[in-house]
């Protein structure tokens, strides 16, 4: 398996961890009902740290 997908599976794992729980923190009003969910803002909770785990993969093996 190279680097580039192990280094998507682990950046997955990351977002699949790190994402509900900057939801939660983020939207918890549209959760709880007392605002309209965004919907953008939560794809976008959840791209972030895929995006820096992945790029943060690459280049630390870049560096070594």
């Amino acid at each position: 398996m190279g680097l580039n997908k192990r280094a998507a599976i682990r950046a997955i794992k990351v977002a699949a961890i790190v994402g509900p729980v900057l939801t939660l923190i983020n939207q918890w009003e549209g959760i709880t009902g007392a605002a309209p969910l965004v919907i953008w803002k939560i794809v976008l909770t959840f791209i972030v740290p895929f995006l820096v785990s992945y790029f943060s993969a690459i280049m630390t093996h870049r560096e070594s």
